[in-house]
């Protein structure tokens, strides 16, 4: 019996080890997924790009009553305007494959629950926050024009981490870390402490402030590009 209780404690102790290794080596998997299918959006953009004379899709048709339409946005389908919007405008024709914009970090939005509102009164939401036509000076993929910190910009979708409450609660890879998509095509890594890249809980609190807040949001986006850190303890992974 001594020896049996030696070998159990053995296992749990092996386990308890392995656990944390495994759980770390899932996470970096669908991290590599997500900066994969983010590459794929950009290819889906170049290529959308190049048969509509350099131009980005819209973006979203007043989203909420707090996010107008020249906001950055996840939404792919617009039940206000009942059309597709943002990147949901290139489903079919340069998205084939729809499980491209689901992170599969996403903790409560995937291709089976969102694609089937497409086309009914529900809004349908990806994973991705994109930064539409309607929120540059030049709706042009690759010429922009400057954000609001007077910096080229160059971030176009990234994930979402909104830590807000009910359907105001949309996160990816835990809300620690976000994968950015620049106009070259190239993707990059951060990691999010200090909710450098997160609409905050306390950003609900002052709805109408949300959209300042996105741009905060994608001006840190476009300054990781030139590889500088998103805060003084937060730098580029």
């Amino acid at each position: 019996m001594i020896e049996l209780l030696v070998v159990v404690a053995i296992i749990a102790l092996l386990v308890s080890l392995l656990l944390p290794v495994l759980s770390a080596a899932r996470a970096r998997a669908k991290a590599s997924v997500c900066m994969s299918h983010l590459r794929q959006i950009g290819l889906s953009l170049r290529c959308y790009a190049d048969e509509h004379g350099g131009q980005v899709p819209r973006g979203a048709a007043t989203p909420s009553d707090n996010v107008p339409e020249e906001s950055a946005t996840n939404l792919i389908w617009s039940r206000v305007a009942q059309s597709r919007c943002g990147l949901g405008i290139m489903l079919g024709r340069h998205v084939r494959d729809p499980r491209i914009l689901f992170c599969p970090a996403d903790d409560n939005s995937n291709e089976q629950s969102e694609m089937p509102k497409i086309g009914t009164d529900e809004d349908a939401y990806g994973s991705y926050l994109y930064r539409n036509r309607d929120d540059v000076a030049r709706p042009l993929l690759d010429n922009p024009g400057l954000n609001g910190e007077k910096l080229p910009v160059r971030a176009w979708a990234l994930d979402v981490n909104s830590f807000g409450v009910g359907p105001f609660r949309h996160i990816n890879h835990g809300g620690t870390r976000v994968h950015v998509l620049y106009g070259d095509g190239s993707t990059m890594g951060f990691s999010n402490r200090e909710h450098v890249f997160s609409i905050r809980a306390e950003d609900f609190d002052k709805p109408w402030e949300i959209p300042a807040r996105l741009d905060a949001i994608l001006r840190a986006a476009d300054r990781g590009y030139v590889a500088e850190p998103t805060s003084p303890d937060d730098p580029n992974e």
